[in-house]
Formats: structure tokens, C-alpha cells, sequence
């Protein structure tokens, strides 16, 4: 969640708080006095607050949106052509060393020992 916005409202009082996302700061407003607010109406306040985060909100949209743009790499096509492509995984290490240990084998007991008693 990438919440920018805090508001505390305790009955009567309230604290706004705004975060700023890159340094992780918290910034508190003092506490407002919601039904004796000695500067801008409480009114004025909360527009000016829903208006903050709405262009809060479009303005991280459009960064996201910029991102996502910058990131995306293109897909991979398919050949045009019908034939058919031999899409099988490499072989690991393990296997490679089990098919070496196996020839190995093969070679050691092809030989045939002969004993005279």
C-alpha cells in the first residue's frame, strides 16, 4: 500500500499527517481544533486535503504508468515459417555428468576379460 495521506480525528480535534515516499518521512500538521479552527475554515481545510490527494493519486498514476512503458520488453515471435523448431531445455550439469559416467561404463566392461584356469 502506498497510502500519502493520514488523517487522526479524535471527536472534536484532529491531526493530518503526509508522508513523503522517497525519504520515508512522516510530516504532522498541529492539532486542529475542529469546532474552534482560529485559521481557515475547517471546510476550506478538507477541500484543500481531498484536493492534495487527488492530485497525489494522478500524479503517481502517471509516474506508474511511465514506468510500465519503460520497462516492457518485446515478446517473442514465433517463426512466420511452419517448421518445426526443437525447443528442449539444455541439459544440466548432472545430466550431462550421468551420460558422461554411463559411457564411461559402457567402455570399461565391453572389454572382455578372459581367464585360463
Amino acid at each position: 500500500m502506498d497510502a500519502a495521506f493520514v488523517v487522526f480525528h479524535c471527536g472534536s480535534r484532529e491531526r493530518i499527517g503526509i508522508r513523503h515516499p522517497s525519504t520515508q518521512t512522516l510530516y504532522l500538521s498541529e492539532v486542529i481544533d475542529v469546532h474552534n479552527s482560529a485559521g481557515p475554515g475547517y471546510g476550506k481545510l478538507q477541500t484543500g486535503l481531498y484536493l492534495s490527494m487527488l492530485h497525489d493519486v494522478l500524479d503517481r498514476t502517471a509516474q506508474a504508468e511511465e514506468l510500465s512503458r519503460k520497462s516492457k520488453r518485446p515478446k517473442r515471435r514465433r517463426p512466420t515459417d511452419n517448421t518445426s523448431v526443437d525447443r528442449k531445455r539444455p541439459r544440466t550439469r548432472a545430466a550431462v555428468a550421468k551420460q558422461k559416467a554411463e559411457d564411461i561404463e559402457c567402455q570399461t566392461s565391453s572389454e572382455v576379460t578372459v581367464y585360463f584356469s
